[in-house]
């Protein structure tokens, strides 16, 4: 049967949205109480956050398969560049006007400082994209150009680094550039 249009589609879209925001509330919740030095009720709140994290990759896989099974991680990624596409073209942007208009300066700082780091996302996920999709050829010397994923350094090599020599930093990933 096809979930699409019908009223159990629409139902579990709720649970999902419920049992994701469930999620981050009791993380939260977790936190404010490990704070005021109540450890085993921080406990219990997490483990209540992750109840609701597993409901909601029950709801999820429902939601974007059909059958209860997750899509591919490619299908996931672009999924997220299309989300975070939404978010830097103009949404963070109306936030922040209004924020500004009602007098809410420091929210609208905020609204504009997540828009750029929602920024360094899309970009990402456009680099995860290639790596995923794999469609680089070797260079004639069986080498391939791999792109490190923070600074952008080129590397010709056969197999993926594992860190960049140009900013040292370990946990990135590198993508194979096409060749030209």
């Amino acid at each position: 049967m096809d979930l699409n249009g019908s009223k159990t589609e629409k139902n579990i879209l709720k649970a999902f949205e419920v049992t994701a925001l469930r999620c981050m509330e009791y993380d939260i919740y977790a936190l404010i109480a490990e704070r005021q030095g109540y450890k085993d009720v921080a406990q219990l709140l997490s483990r209540f956050a992750n109840n609701e994290k597993e409901h909601s990759k029950l709801w999820y896989k429902w939601l974007k398969s059909n059958k209860g099974n997750f899509p591919s991680l490619l299908e996931c990624t672009k999924n997220a560049l299309t989300q975070e596409k939404d978010e830097i073209e103009g949404m963070y942007e109306k936030f922040a006007i209004q924020a500004r208009e009602e007098g809410f300066e420091i929210i609208a700082k905020m609204l504009e400082n997540i828009e750029n780091i929602e920024k360094i996302h899309y970009d990402r996920l456009k680099k995860l994209i290639l790596k995923l999709e794999d469609n680089a050829k070797p260079n004639k010397d069986g080498t391939y150009n791999w792109t490190c994923s923070t600074c952008g350094a080129v590397l010709p090599q056969k197999e993926e680094p594992q860190f960049c020599p140009l900013c040292l930093k370990e946990e990135v990933f590198f993508y194979k550039k096409p060749n030209k």
